[in-house]
């Protein structure tokens, strides 16, 4: 497995859950996420009535390629109808699901999706307070060798 990017904003999330999903992609397009111009920053995941998509995905075209594409049409997830059903309903309960990150496996593009919501202003000082003892202990191990 290659990972070829992650989304960095995925800390402001508290994630709930983890899915996995295949990317519909043009020719250029794989040859553009091999080459790691791919941004998922920005992205979400919508559920529509003929499926999946993920949208503000933006892959910048390689250079020196003559064709062209547009680098943000939407992108058609391949999920099973019972991970669709699942999704739509989580997503109805004020959940969003955003991609987490984007990896080939075995020559196939893959992306992980989350659904996740936002932390509330406790859980974000919790986890700073988590973070600072965490270096607290780093530090003094490393002053003790």
């Amino acid at each position: 497995m290659k990972i070829i990017t992650v989304n960095q904003k995925i800390r402001n999330f508290a994630v709930l859950e983890k899915l996995e999903a295949g990317l519909v992609l043009t020719g250029l397009e794989i040859k553009s996420i091999r080459a790691g111009r791919i941004s998922i920053s920005e992205s979400f995941v919508r559920v529509k009535a003929d499926g999946v998509y993920l949208h503000n995905c933006l892959i910048s075209p390689i250079l020196g390629s003559d064709e062209k594409f547009d680098p943000q049409r939407p992108k058609k997830l391949l999920l099973k109808r019972a991970e669709i059903l699942s999704l739509r309903q989580k997503i109805a309960k004020n959940l969003t699901a955003v991609p987490l990150r984007v990896y080939i496996v075995r020559n196939l593009a893959k992306v992980e999706i989350a659904l996740v919501r936002g932390k509330k202003k406790f859980e974000k000082r919790e986890e700073e307070k988590q973070k600072e003892v965490e270096l607290e202990i780093a530090r003094a191990l490393k002053q003790s060798v």
